[in-house]
């Protein structure tokens, strides 16, 4: 709901050029707070309390300031249960409060997507946290005594800038080098009641709100639990016309009776289209682009119908064994495989996510990665969510299963198709990048080290997959010459979409790239997971 940033020691001009940047994330309020010692910013989508939730937040008792992003679906049971009442409808409020009762602990009591900045007036600190799967970015650098952290790594100052790293999801850390492990407090419950619960309190009470619908089963179901809760919904879709992804949008939408809209954009828009999603999501990865470009539409499409909110199915295929490759993996490998794409989930689908709806001013929200679906997901014996013992493998087995409480059979099991399949442009964009990229291209390109290292790891992508890497590359590097200068150290740092080869991005990368070890304070819990 909002762009955030932060200097220690002040630095007004920096966090103000920052909040310049990111003015996308936040078209309703801007706010800079000042202070001999620190500099907090905010950009501000006012999605509760409209009126009278501007930030920074002040603690109750004035111990801290707090700037926020994101949303805490928890935040009347917090103030419930701690029998405080909060100066306005803002949930953030939640931050300042559960700080001052738990200190670094106070990450494990939200329930929701957030990054935090807050400052310790007291003990003279800067305190940053990200929930558990890194729904929301954040991103830190620090040089001397110089520390910047921003939503955007493009914001952090040049100087900055060749140090910026991801905060780690789940962590609480300090500018003094604690690091505390969030840990959620567990709930209880079966995987249906989890996913409702997690959709109904995900709906927001005071802005126009609605549903990607792909037609695919994440969607469905989350729009289809969605229209049981309140009735009518307003959907949302994009692909090429005749795309598989509009016809099954349609057949959903008409069984549930949704408010249906859709985008039907054609292949002289993609070059456009690319360039706008390399952009915003400062990624050259493929995959994060071409699944941007359907989320980069159908958000444009909700902006322009007045939808501040949109749910969407993302983690649902990492969760519960969706991709099609999972099911050609070895048994005994698919848990440790989906796990590592759980870790990475920051720098890929909710990076493609978050970036491509807040440049039209919408807040994406993920019912899948509430920490309670997450957890009870990771629980599950593999067989619940890949059965082997037909063939086809038979996929998201539990997941499916809910389904068929709300969806018609033939729509709790349509296959899996990936999005940029489903809406009809993978082959569109690969014949315009084999247009565009030569042979003579893709020998200079793996003549640079950098370049070279990111086209190794390109997809198949039924032929394409060499050369719409390189053209993406191209344009990512005319954009953001700096970054691409530093391929490998980005993708170390985790900034960027990780393979195999690369390893998995932990809590621990996150402390080397601040370049301060922990200070005993709670646990420092296990690797992210």
């Amino acid at each position: 709901m909002c762009g955030i940033a932060a200097a220690v020691p002040a630095d007004r001009s920096a966090v103000e050029a920052a909040l310049a940047g990111m003015s996308h994330r936040g078209p309703d309020a801007t706010a800079v707070l000042d202070d001999p010692r620190f500099t907090l910013g905010v950009v501000r989508l006012a999605i509760t309390d409209l009126a009278h939730g501007d930030q920074p937040l002040r603690s109750p008792g004035g111990r801290a300031w707090v700037v926020f992003n994101g949303a805490v679906y928890n935040h009347h049971r917090i103030l419930d249960e701690v029998g405080v009442r909060a100066p306005s409808g803002n949930d953030g409020h939640v931050v300042g409060i559960l700080y001052e009762k738990y200190g670094l602990r106070f990450a494990d009591h939200l329930e929701g997507m957030y990054a935090v900045c807050l400052y310790d007036l007291e003990q003279d600190l800067l305190v940053v946290a990200v929930d558990g799967i890194g729904v929301k970015p954040l991103y830190a650098a620090r040089r001397g005594g110089a520390l910047f952290v921003s939503s955007t790594p493009e914001t952090i100052p040049a100087e900055l800038r060749p140090f910026a790293c991801r905060v780690a999801p789940g962590t609480v850390w300090s500018s003094r080098g604690d690091v505390v492990a969030i840990s959620p407090r567990p709930r209880e419950g079966t995987l249906r009641d989890l996913v409702v619960t997690a959709v109904r309190d995900q709906i927001p009470a005071e802005v126009r709100w609605g549903c990607m619908l792909s037609g695919g089963l994440d969607s469905s179901l989350l729009t289809a639990i969605a229209t049981r809760e309140v009735g009518l919904v307003s959907t949302f879709t994009a692909g090429l016309e005749g795309s598989a992804d509009l016809d099954a949008a349609r057949e959903v939408a008409a069984y549930l009776g949704t408010d249906h809209h859709e985008v039907i954009f054609d292949e002289a828009e993609i070059p456009d289209l690319l360039d706008a999603v390399v952009t915003h999501t400062v990624s050259p990865d493929v995959f994060t682009v071409l699944g941007g470009v359907g989320t980069w539409l159908t958000a444009r499409l909700a902006h322009d119908a007045g939808v501040r909110v949109l749910l969407s199915g993302e983690g649902a295929d990492e969760l519960f064994g969706g991709y099609g490759f999972y099911a050609d993996l070895p048994p005994a490998m698919v848990e440790p495989w989906m796990r590592f794409e759980q870790r990475d989930l920051g720098a890929r689908e909710c990076l493609r996510l978050d970036r491509c709806a807040m440049a039209h001013h919408v807040e994406a929200r993920v019912p899948y990665l509430d920490s309670a679906v997450v957890a009870h997901a990771r629980a599950l014996p593999p067989a619940r969510k890949i059965d082997y013992s037909v063939r086809p493998a038979r996929q998201k087995v539990a997941l499916r299963e809910v389904a068929e409480e709300f969806l018609p059979a033939h729509l709790a099991h349509r296959p899996k198709m990936p999005f940029p399949d489903g809406a009809g442009y993978l082959h569109a964009v690969g014949r315009f990048a084999a247009g565009r990229i030569t042979g003579a291209d893709l020998a200079e390109l793996f003549e640079q080290p950098e370049a070279a290292a990111f086209l190794q790891a390109a997809p198949e992508m039924q032929g394409y997959g060499l050369r719409t890497a390189a053209y993406l590359w191209q344009r990512w590097s005319a954009l953001f010459p700096d970054l691409s200068a530093d391929y490998r150290g980005l993708v170390r740092r985790g900034l960027l979409r990780r393979t195999l080869r690369h390893g998995t991005y932990t809590r621990e990368d996150f402390l080397a790239a601040v370049g301060a070890g922990p200070v005993a304070v709670g646990s420092s819990g296990p690797p992210i997971d």
